[in-house]
C-alpha cells in the first residue's frame, strides 16, 4: 500500500477555497453597460499561479458593478475611482510580496507539497495574506459608504445580494447553476428599458438565489470539515493509496454538487418565467446562452475538438462595416437557423450533463473517469460539430472574398507552404 503524504496541505487549501468561495464586491457589469475602470487583469495577478486572496479582492469588474448598482454621480465616481486606485495599489504591493515569498518557498523546499515544512509555511503566510486582503477590502468598502446618499445606502442590500450571488456562482458545481440570470437578462435586453414584469421577476430571482446561497454555504462548511478530517488523517501517517484519496475527495465534491442543484432549479424556474415576458428572439438568445453552459460533466471529447464556434464568427461578421442590406438580412436568417438548430442539441447535451452528474455522484471516481470517453457525450459532440460546420459554410456563402480575408480562420483561407530544407 503506497502512502500518500505531503499533498494534505494542497488538498486542504483547495477544498476550503472550493467550498467557501470568496467575497468579491458584486457581479460583473452586463454587456453594453458603462465601464468605469478597465477590466484588465493586474500584472501581479498574472504572475501568481495561485492567489488565495484573489476571490476576496475587489476587481475592476466588481468596482464597475458597484458604480452601476449604486448609481453614483460623476463627482462620486471620481472620488470612488481615487479610493479604488489606492486600494488596488495596496493590494498589488501585498500580492507582489506574496509572489516573491512563494518563489523563495519553492527554492527552500523544492519538493513543495510533499514537504511538510513547505505546507506549514504556505498555510501560515497564506492565512496572513488573506486576512490582510480582507482588511484592505473592508476599509475600501467603508470609505465608499461615506460617499453615499441615504437613497444610495438603501441600494446597498442589492449590492450585497449581487456579491453573494457571484460567490455562489463561483463555487456552484452543477451544470446550469453557474449562470447569473440578472447579468444574462441585461445582456439580452441591451439598451432597452427593463419591462416592469421582468424587473419584478429579477427581484424575486435575487431573493431565491440568496436562499440557495445559504444552503451552499452550509454544505461548503460541511465539505470543509470533511476536507480537514481527511487532512488530519494523512498528517497522522495513515496509509491511503491514490485511489482512496481521489475517492475521498470525489465524495466531498459530490456533496457540494448536490447542494448546487438547488441553484440550478432556481435558474431553470426563472429562465422559463423570464422567457414568457421577453420577445421570442430575446428568449431564444437567453436560452442559447444558458444551455451553452457545459458545467462540470467530464465530456473532454467536446473540449478537445478545437473547432471555432460559429457564434463567435457571426459576431465578427456582423461587425463588418461594408455589409450590404441584403447580406445583413441573410446573415440574420443564417444566424437564427444556427441558433434554433443549436438549441436542440444544447438542451439534449444539458440533460445528458445532468444525468452524468447524477451517475458521478452515485458511482464515485471510477464513474467520473468512465464518463470521459464515448457514449452519448460523443454522439452529441458529433451532432454539435455538424451544426457548427454547417453554419460556418452558410456564413462563408454570403460573404465576398474580400470580406472573408478579413475574417479569422476557418473562413479566411490559410495558405500553408511546406518548408524547403535543402534551400539556403
Amino acid at each position: 500500500m503506497r502512502t500518500v503524504t505531503g499533498v494534505c496541505g494542497w488538498l486542504g487549501v483547495w477544498l476550503v477555497a472550493a467550498a467557501l468561495g470568496g467575497a468579491g464586491l458584486a457581479a460583473a457589469p452586463a454587456k453594453g453597460q458603462e465601464s468605469v475602470v478597465s477590466p484588465q487583469a493586474d500584472e501581479d495577478d498574472a504572475a501568481m499561479p495561485f492567489d488565495p486572496a484573489g476571490q476576496a479582492s475587489v476587481r475592476p469588474d466588481d468596482f464597475n458593478a458597484m458604480v452601476r448598482i449604486l448609481n453614483l454621480s460623476g463627482e462620486q465616481r471620481a472620488a470612488a475611482e481615487s479610493l479604488f486606485k489606492s486600494y488596488n495599489e495596496a493590494r498589488q504591493r501585498a500580492s507582489a510580496k506574496m509572489s516573491a515569498f512563494q518563489r523563495s518557498l519553492g527554492e527552500a523546499y523544492p519538493r513543495t507539497w510533499q514537504d511538510e515544512r513547505y505546507t506549514k509555511e504556505w498555510q501560515a503566510v497564506s492565512a496572513d495574506y488573506m486576512a490582510h486582503g480582507q482588511k484592505l477590502r473592508d476599509a475600501f468598502v467603508e470609505d465608499i459608504k461615506t460617499l453615499l446618499t441615504p437613497e444610495q445606502e438603501g441600494r446597498w442590500p442589492r449590492l450585497e445580494r449581487a456579491e453573494r450571488r457571484r460567490t455562489t456562482l463561483l463555487t456552484a458545481m452543477a451544470v446550469g447553476a453557474r449562470t447569473d440570470l440578472v447579468t444574462l437578462t441585461a445582456r439580452v435586453l441591451g439598451s432597452e428599458t427593463t419591462p416592469p414584469a421582468v424587473a419584478d421577476l429579477l427581484d424575486q430571482y435575487e431573493l431565491e438565489v440568496d436562499r440557495a446561497h445559504e444552503d451552499m454555504v452550509k454544505a461548503g462548511k460541511e465539505m470543509q470539515e470533511k476536507g480537514e478530517a481527511l487532512e488530519r488523517k494523512m498528517k497522522a501517517g495513515e496509509e491511503m493509496n491514490m485511489l482512496e484519496m481521489i475517492s475521498s475527495g470525489q465524495e466531498i465534491l459530490a456533496a457540494q454538487a448536490r447542494s448546487a442543484r438547488g441553484l440550478r432549479e432556481v435558474n431553470l424556474k426563472y429562465l422559463r418565467k423570464l422567457g414568457e415576458e421577453l420577445k421570442p428572439e430575446q428568449r431564444e438568445e437567453m436560452e442559447f446562452a444558458y444551455y451553452s453552459d457545459r458545467g462540470f460533466a467530464p465530456e473532454f471529447d467536446v473540449m478537445a475538438r478545437g473547432a471555432v464556434p460559429a457564434a463567435s464568427l457571426f459576431e465578427r461578421a456582423s461587425a463588418l462595416p461594408d455589409l450590404t442590406a441584403d447580406q445583413r438580412g441573410r446573415l440574420a436568417s443564417v444566424r437564427a437557423e444556427f441558433r434554433r438548430e443549436s438549441l436542440v442539441v444544447l438542451r439534449r447535451r444539458f440533460e445528458h450533463a445532468v444525468q452524468q452528474e447524477e451517475r458521478q455522484s452515485k458511482g464515485g471516481v471510477l464513474t467520473m473517469f468512465g464518463g470521459m470517453f464515448g457514449g452519448e457525450g460523443k454522439r452529441l459532440a458529433d451532432e454539435a460539430e455538424k451544426v457548427n460546420a454547417r453554419a460556418v459554410e452558410n456564413l462563408r456563402g454570403l460573404l465576398t472574398d474580400e470580406q472573408l480575408e478579413r475574417m479569422p480562420p476557418p473562413l479566411k483561407k490559410v495558405r500553408l507552404e511546406r518548408p524547403r530544407f535543402d534551400e539556403p
